[in-house]
């Protein structure tokens, strides 16, 4: 065999070592947490919760099955993921739907219909036309009496 060719296997062989290392370690010394670690996970932020025994019975629409308001938060918001970051989560779990001026924002749903004042799709929509919109609309816990999140998220 010459010597090329063993310098090539060689350089080969080191980098299959290489590449299999990083695929089985993934980080470098000082990432690896100590095992007691664990991450503490926020669903959409900080979010209202809602009533469990119509939780199999949901339209798709949450907003309309939630329980009396303890907090003036909506979920999949700034202040809601700044708010579960401040209550102790690693991690927060958003939704991100694409705008159809190619921006992204962070909603829940497909449809504007249920938790705004909006109707359709939110990809059929302007940033700007989505900025206009009161994401708290549609939140009530009493069948539609009373609507105790609207207007707090405009914008």
């Amino acid at each position: 065999m010459s010597r090329q060719k063993k310098i090539f296997l060689s350089v080969v062989g080191l980098l299959f070592v290489f590449v299999l290392f990083q695929y089985f370690y993934r980080g470098q010394p000082g990432d690896v947490p100590p095992r007691n670690n664990f991450e503490i996970v926020a669903h959409r932020g900080v979010h209202q919760n809602f009533k469990r025994d119509t939780v199999d019975r949901l339209t798709g629409c949450e907003a309309t099955h939630m329980l009396t308001p303890t907090h003036a938060l909506i979920e999949n918001t700034l202040d809601s993921i700044r708010a579960a970051f401040a209550y102790g989560a690693t991690i927060v779990e958003i939704d991100i739907q694409p705008t159809r001026d190619n921006h992204l924002v962070i909603f829940h749903d497909w449809s504007l219909d249920c938790r705004t004042n909006g109707t359709g799709e939110v990809r059929t929509h302007s940033l700007a036309e989505l900025k206009q919109l009161d994401i708290g609309y549609g939140y009530t816990s009493d069948s539609g009496v009373t609507h105790p999140l609207r207007g707090t998220g405009i914008g």
